[in-house]
């Protein structure tokens, strides 16, 4: 009995012991296991704060990314536009050369009708030149015949005051052959006058059709001179009339031919100041204006005298 008693004993130590070792090794994993859920919890924690800082990091990002993309849309706006600008420039600058080149086309075709201008003036300036010699020819003419007309009108008033001048005793006589005598020499005067006067017409007649010539030809050429296209917005001034020089003079008639006109801003009753030699000379007033050149006539008696072609004509009012 005592031995059962010992050995239930002995078995009772044994279980109490390994009571004892389980409740201490379930004690130290209970308290291991309540640290590591203290690490946990602080990991947790942790991990918790990171992803907070992670999510405003991330919205901080979504909203740079945002702000990126209305950038971004804007500068794709900014691109168009610069695109529809660079277009648009060259679009113009391809137009400004195509206007280049046609103004240098349009230049040089007025450099071409300049010329050909130029030789018509000088056929024309030749022709006004051929016919102030024929008017001179028909003025010495003229002259001569105004002289025969006046030794005719001598000798008709010489017959008149013989005839006049006869005693009535002779006319007793013979007055058939005086009063014959009487009437021829009245005839012969009154035709060699007649004929004078025809004469003197004919003269009149040739110098205003040889000046109407010479007016007309030269109005003709102007009129047949192209004007240079013009801007929309110009407008010709007096004030910016260049200088121009005499082209044509006509002493007979008192008037200068300039070659400046209403392309140039000339009006009528423009008046310019003549220069021979760089020498004032004398004023003339614009009369009659055409395109390119205009008549002008003198505005002292003298002028005729001095003026000649090629003298420089400067706008003064």
């Amino acid at each position: 009995m005592s031995n059962k008693r010992a050995s239930s004993l002995i078995i009772l130590v044994i279980l109490i012991v390994i009571a004892l070792a389980l409740s201490g090794g379930l004690f130290y994993f209970l308290q291991k296991e309540r640290v590591n859920n203290v690490n946990l919890g602080r990991q947790l924690e942790e991990v918790m704060a990171k992803q907070a800082a992670v999510e405003s990091e991330l919205n901080k990002a979504q909203g740079m990314v945002s702000s990126l993309k209305e950038k971004l849309s804007d500068t794709e706006k900014k691109f168009v536009d610069l695109s529809q600008d660079l277009e648009e420039e060259r679009n113009s600058k391809e137009e400004a050369f195509s206007q280049v080149a046609r103004l240098q086309q349009e230049v040089e075709q007025q450099k071409t009708l300049k010329t050909e201008l130029q030789k018509k003036l000088e056929s024309a300036i030749t022709d006004a030149r051929a016919s102030q010699e024929k008017l001179s020819e028909l003025n010495s003419k003229k002259t001569e015949l105004e002289v025969k007309l006046k030794e005719l009108e001598t000798k008709s008033s010489e017959l008149e005051a013989k005839v006049r001048g006869i005693e009535l005793g002779t006319i007793v006589v013979a007055p058939k052959a005086n009063k014959a005598a009487e009437k021829k020499a009245a005839a012969l005067a009154k035709k060699a006058e007649e004929k004078a006067k025809k004469e003197a017409e004919k003269i009149r007649k040739a110098e205003e059709k040889a000046k109407k010539a010479a007016e007309a030809k030269v109005k003709k050429e102007a009129k047949k001179a192209p004007v240079a296209p013009k801007a929309p917005a110009a407008v010709v001034s007096s004030k910016n009339v260049p200088e121009g020089s005499v082209v044509v003079v006509n002493k007979d008639y008192n008037f200068a031919v300039i070659n400046l006109g209403t392309n140039d801003g000339v009006k009528n009753d423009t008046i310019f100041s003549l220069y021979h030699e760089d020498k004032y000379i004398g004023d003339v007033r614009v009369e009659k204006v055409h395109d390119s050149m205009s008549a002008a006539g003198f505005l002292s008696d003298d002028l005729k005298d001095k003026v000649s072609e090629g003298d420089k004509a400067v706008f003064k009012k």
